[in-house]
């Protein structure tokens, strides 16, 4: 009995031990049954006449007994019964049977010890008599019955794991008893798991599988092989399965399993003759498709072999060919689309159709295998050849009709299962095959998947995609093909849409040069309007519906034909393609693989943005080969497309390389300039555009003019003389070089590519002069020589500079800049004012200008409160109370001025944070003659004009670009071009801040400043200003020296400064002037001393402002800034000292009186020069009677009392270190000294002068330092 409880063990090698032990046990007991029949029938010969009475006796007994044995029996058959129904787990996930031989019974287990019991011999008794004869097992010993039935019984119990080891163990019977009828069992399997309609639902269920476990163990066992001739039983036990498999879905499968291992077993001459001609299976396999299910198409495709040609042509799921691979036609394929649909029902299972489906797809067909192909190569590589050409379009047909088009659009169940249809079709996959796989839309659904985490199929869809690219990183080609598919299906953006880095770690696997060239080379395929399916496909393999399966889609999955119908959706498939070419280019690490694929990307781009080349493909005689153009041919956007990614590789791929004369001297030893062959890219493409001019059926998109040519050919000579000079020792001048070569090199591009420039003949002029005789061009020769007068070099570069920075090209901006950073230290004062006049230009012409003391006109006081903006409140709510805003004024003073952040105004996109709304176009067509700045006297008519030139060209590009919806707004354009010139004077300031233009610069600047400060200005490009001022030029450390500096015109910018800072109510107009102020301190202070003295002046206007801020309550200017000029400037501190002392003695508020202290210690603490002494003997009685003021008057804060008790310390010793020839007490009253003593202590007198005498001792010291000096000196 435990080997029967063993059986059911979760455990499978117990299970396989237990099946052993049992079969092995009723084999022995056989045979011991076997042996005693035999000694019994030869006792009975033996004895012929017995006597009557012994018979009666013996027949009596031998009734009892039988009699006490089926008692027996029947009590142990309801305990069995009892123990079965008390069985509650409910596990079938497991339906297979395991097969076990009687060769597992190896001679040491027929050794092993026996483990039976005389009950089962005893309980055995119960299949005696009829039930014995009507199974056929009377010739069996009980034991073995007993086991038959019990293993019979046990396939039906829903224990864990009991269905699969009873089956085991009866399977293992069935094999190791061969004389047991296959049809006693059958009819026991029948009776004694019939199936009622009084059962009910769990008990039919089980009754179901113990049926299919059963006939599955018979199957295993191979009785049914082994015994062909008796054709009733297979027929039986087909039937059975059969009808098995229409009572329940979950059995169908199974059963339909079972049946084909058991005809894949029996000989095909029996299966022929005698199972397929039962009535049962044909009215299942010629079922209607309606009906037909996915397991009926398994069955039929196993036996289609096998089938009469009348059961296939009856029957619908197969096709009416005696190949089977004519199921994958589309025709067929369209009518089982349905079938196949419905495996989904075994979710999360993949059916077995798709393993059997999958299995054919990829073999060749029948006339294929028959072709025995030829020794020779060429003709096994024909054949070869189109055996997968055959599998691949076998494949795209499948692919398209059954996943594409019948699951990927279904629920969620048959999309799980197309994922796991690629998984199972990738390992037999071709690379030629591959984009048909990865079709788009798998890849729109995966990305819809991979879009979020929490969707329902994520993992799955994970799971696809990362088998995807396991299999495609074995082999660099099948890399190539899935990144096209991927990018393709996603317009280029697979990883941003996906949140994976799919198409990164594909491209990072790409190591070689031929996998990096094969993915360039298909990637132009595609640009050139090749299909993007491989070339083995059937162009003419057409679906119903009328559509090539090798023509492009749409994201939408929509097909678009070659034929340019859809320019949109062509123009955005050839988009992604330009980008992910850039892209290949741009991140490749290897260098000298970056430059080939750079030169080949050159010679596409300029082909494809300036050219138009044949239908045919054109041969390129210099390179030796054929060059295609893209069909149909390209819009224009693509073409603008091209030419920005042709400047943008031209500009950041391939700096100009100037090679250096070696050891920094010439041959000659003359100062001449050596010529060195420079490798660019640039000269490439000059090359590449020289030869699609020579080849025949290419032409120009624009051809050139006279004009044009002759300015190119002056631009690539001049450009040629500078590229191979280098100055032999000056490294300023090869700097102007580089950044001249830089510039020529973008203009000459633009000329190449766009047509002729204007500034050609005038930049090569600029060359000329610049570098001297270094440059002839006979061009421009002639042109010189007709000109009387030449205006100085850097005034027509400076024109030329502006001209080139209103231009929308950022590679000309940016080469602009460097000819400028270069050039920087040539610049005169009307190239400054031709910078500045762009700065000031209003960018609202219909707005009144602020009138500001830094025009031209008067500088009263009521001009300077004009330009005050209008939003900033009446001076009586601001000042009504001073004393209650003691502490707001205190943390105002303390906080530090905040450098505004301004954003990259190299670009334009940056700059448009901030802005202003602009206002209509229309105010923009007013006359500009009506808005021209006062300053404009500072220039002459004729710079004035040139500069209106250039803004007026480049406000009527913008306005033509606006016309045809592709420009900005026109303000916002003038906006980024103020920009542009002012960090070209940002840089200037930043390298020449000693310039004497640095001066000249200053007051227009400010003036812009409060002009786009103030109401209906622009606060982006106030902030901008005021970077520039107080980020580069004030905090330099350099300032303009000299006779340059005309400290007269310096004090009066400095008189404007304070006074605009006095009244400013915008802030940060205020920061700055408090910053140009102390700047123009710092010039004033540091000039020679023989340069005339505007000392006085200057300490004038300071204590002039100190007057205002402790008097006057419209006084804009706080104690930090004075702080500020007393720490730099003793002298002046000084000079305010009497004001200062005045005011802390009458204030208008106790915080100015606070205020006024602070500022009196910051003299005290300061440095102290020879004016110090005299300033104190000077103001001293005043700062007594003051000291007697603030002791007897002390004011309640904690803080401010200690302000007086540092003041009263800081005086004292100022007083005992200046003044050592009296005592502290005389010098400042007994009054003052008895009140210091009295409120503060004798520690502070002591204190003082402890200080004092280290200060004698220190003074004493250095006399004689002094004295021993002198007298070595005189020695």
């Amino acid at each position: 009995m435990e080997a029967y409880w063993r059986l059911a063990s979760p455990d499978a090698s117990e299970r396989e031990a237990a099946t052993v032990e049992l079969v092995r046990s009723l084999l022995q007991q056989q045979q011991a049954h076997e042996i005693s029949g035999t000694k019994q029938q030869a006792s009975k010969g033996e004895k012929e006449k017995p006597e009557k009475k012994a018979k009666s006796e013996s027949s009596e007994k031998q009734e009892n007994k039988a009699y006490r044995k089926r008692k027996g029996v029947h009590r142990e058959q309801a305990e069995e019964k009892e123990e079965e129904e008390a069985t509650t787990n409910n596990v079938t996930e497991e339906k297979g049977t395991h097969d076990t031989n009687s060769e597992g019974i190896t001679r040491k287990e027929k050794h092993s010890h026996l483990s039976t019991s005389n009950a089962s011999h005893s309980n055995g008794n119960m299949l005696y008599g009829k039930l014995a004869e009507e199974y056929g097992l009377h010739d069996f010993s009980p034991s073995v019955q007993y086991a038959l039935r019990r293993l019979v019984h046990g396939v039906a119990s829903s224990r864990e794991c009991a269905r699969q080891g009873f089956a085991m163990a009866l399977a293992s019977l069935i094999e190791a008893f061969p004389r047991l009828k296959t049809g006693s069992i059958l009819k026991l399997i029948r009776k004694t798991l019939e199936v009622t309609s009084s059962m009910k639902g769990q008990e039919k269920r089980d009754g179901l599988l113990g049926q299919l476990f059963a006939l599955g163990a018979v199957i295993r066992s191979g009785r049914l092989i082994v015994n062909v001739t008796d054709m009733e039983d297979a027929k039986e036990m087909t039937e059975l399965l059969l009808c098995l498999a229409k009572r329940k879905a979950f059995l169908r499968e199974p059963a339909i399993t079972l049946l084909i291992q058991f005809f894949e077993k029996l000989p095909p001459d029996v299966l022929q003759d005698s199972i397929l001609n039962s009535p049962l299976l044909q009215e299942t396999l010629c079922m209607d498709i309606d009906n037909a299910n996915a397991d009926t198409l398994l069955l039929a495709l196993r036996l289609h072999k096998w089938l009469p040609y009348s059961v296939v042509e009856s029957c619908p799921l197969l096709p009416n060919s005696k190949d089977l691979h004519a199921i994958f036609e589309p025709s067929h394929l369209l009518s089982i689309v349905s079938v196949l649909k419905d495996s989904s029902s075994c979710h999360p299972r993949l059916h077995s159709i798709w393993s059997e489906l999958a299995e054919l797809l990829f073999k060749e067909s029948s006339d294929q295998e028959q072709f025995t192909p030829s020794k020779k190569k060429k003709k096994r590589q024909k054949h070869n050849d189109a055996v997968i050409k055959t599998i691949d379009e076998r494949v795209a047909i499948f692919w398209n009709l059954v996943v594409d088009n019948s699951l990927l659009p279904s629920s969620h169940e048959r999309k799980f299962l197309a994922m796991e249809l690629v998984q199972l079709i990738l390992p037999k996959l071709s690379t030629s095959c591959t984009h048909s796989i990865l079709s788009k839309k798998l890849a729109r659904c995966l990305l819809d998947i991979l879009a979020a985490k929490g969707n329902l199929l994520y993992k799955s869809a994970h799971t696809c995609l990362a088998s995807i690219c396991e299999w495609a990183k074995t082999d660099e080609e099948r890399t190539v093909t899935v990144l096209i598919a991927l990018q393709h299906a996603s317009h280029g953006k697979f990883d941003a849409l996906s949140r994976t880095r799919t198409v990164q770690e594909l491209m990072s696997s790409l190591k070689s040069k031929e996998g990096c060239f094969l993915l360039y080379n298909k990637l132009v395929e595609l640009f050139n309007g090749e299909k993007c399916v491989s070339s083995a496909a059937d162009p003419q393999l057409l679906l119903e519906d009328g559509r090539d399966h090798n023509g492009v889609e749409d994201m939408d999955g929509r097909v678009k034909d070659d034929t340019g119908s859809n320019v949109k959706s062509l123009e955005t498939h050839r988009f992604w393609v330009l980008e992910q070419i850039f892209s290949l280019v741009r991140d490749m690490s290897d260098t000298d693989l970056q430059w080939s694929l750079q030169k080949e990307t050159l010679k596409f781009l300029s082909a494809n943005a300036l050219f138009v080349g044949p239908e045919m493909n054109c041969y390129l005689k210099e390179l030796q080969e054929e060059f295609q153009f893209p069909k149909p041919p390209l819009s224009e956007n693509t073409r603008k497309l091209c030419l920005a990614r042709l400047q943008s590789l031209l500009l950041n791929m391939s700096p100009v390389v100037v090679s250096a004369a070696q050891d920094g001297k010439s041959s000659n030893g003359k100062g001449s300039l050596e010529v060195s062959v420079p490798s660019d890219l640039r000269f490439q493409f000059l090359e590449l555009c020289d030869m699609f001019d020579n080849t025949s059926g290419v032409s120009r998109l624009q051809p050139f003019s006279e004009d044009g040519k002759d300015a190119i050919g002056a631009l690539r000579s001049c450009l040629s003389q500078l590229s191979s000079l280098v100055p032999e020792a000056s490294n300023e001048q090869t700097q102007k070089v580089r950044a001249m070569c830089s510039l020529l090199m973008q203009l000459l591009l633009q000329s190449v590519t766009t047509g002729s420039n204007d500034v050609t003949s005038e930049l090569i002029l600029c060359c000329k002069q610049a570098f001297g005789k270094l440059i002839t061009v006979d061009e421009i020769d002639d042109i010189q020589e007709e000109k009387t007068e030449e205006p100085f070099y850097m005034d027509v570069l400076v024109d030329i500079l502006l001209s080139l920075l209103a231009q929308a090209s950022a590679s000309i901006r940016s080469a602009a800049e460097q000819v400028f950073k270069a050039f920087c230290g040539d610049l005169t004062e009307s190239n400054m004012l031709s910078l500045l006049r762009v700065v000031k230009k209003q960018l609202n012409p219909g707005r009144r200008v602020p009138t500001t003391p830094f025009d031209m006109g008067d500088s009263d006081d009521d001009q300077v409160l004009d330009f005050e903006d209008s939003d900033g409140g009446s001076d009586d709510k601001d000042d009504s109370d001073d004393n209650n805003n003691e502490e707001d004024d205190e943390s105002l003073e303390k906080r530090e001025p905040k450098q505004p952040h301004t954003p990259d105004l190299n670009t334009e996109e940056e700059g448009k944070k901030g802005l202003e709304t602009p206002v209509g176009d229309h105010e923009m067509s007013k006359d500009n003659s009506d808005s021209e700045d006062n300053s404009g006297s500072d220039m002459d008519d004729e710079a004035m004009f040139k500069i209106d030139v250039h803004l007026a060209s480049l406000l009527k590009q913008r306005r033509a670009s606006n016309d045809k919806g592709e420009g900005k707004d026109t303000q916002t354009q003038l906006l980024y071009f103020k920009f542009r010139v002012l960090s070209l004077l940002e840089y200037f300031f930043q390298k020449k801040a000693s310039s004497p233009l640095s001066l000249l610069a200053l007051p227009h600047l400010l003036q812009a400043l409060v002009a786009s400060s103030s109401a209906g200005g622009n606060a982006e490009l106030a902030e901008r200003i005021s970077l520039v001022l107080r980020g580069k030029l004030f905090k330099s450390k350099g300032y303009p020296k000299g006779q340059g500096v005309d400290k007269a015109a310096l004090t009066g910018l400095l008189q404007k400064c304070i006074k605009l800072a006095l009244r400013s109510k915008v802030k940060k107009v205020g920061q700055v002037l408090q910053s140009c102020s102390l700047w123009l301190m710092k010039v004033l202070h540091g000039q020679p001393s023989n340069a005339k003295d505007g000392s006085e002046d200057m300490e004038k206007e300071v204590k002039d402002a100190v007057n205002d801020f402790f008097y006057q309550k419209k006084c804009r200017l706080k104690s930090p800034f004075f702080r500020e000029v007393f720490t730099r400037f003793p002298g002046i501190a000084l000079a305010c000292l009497s004001v200062l002392v005045e005011s802390c003695r009458k204030p208008r508020s106790e915080f100015l009186q606070q205020e006024a202290l602070q500022l009196v210690l910051v003299v005290l603490h300061g440095k102290r020069n020879g004016q110090f002494k005299e300033s104190l003997l000077q103001n001293l009685p005043a700062m007594c009677e003051l000291l007697v003021h603030l002791i007897e008057k002390p004011p309640s804060n904690k803080v401010k009392k200690a302000d007086i008790r540092r003041y009263c310390v800081s005086l004292l010793k100022a007083v005992a270190q200046e003044l050592p020839e009296k005592p502290v007490k005389k010098h400042i009253g007994k009054t003052a000294y008895n009140l210091c003593l009295s409120h503060f202590g004798a520690s502070i007198t002591d204190g003082i002068e402890k200080s004092k005498e280290a200060n004698l001792v220190q003074d004493s010291g250095n006399a004689s330092k002094k004295r021993s000096k002198q007298k070595s000196s005189h020695d």
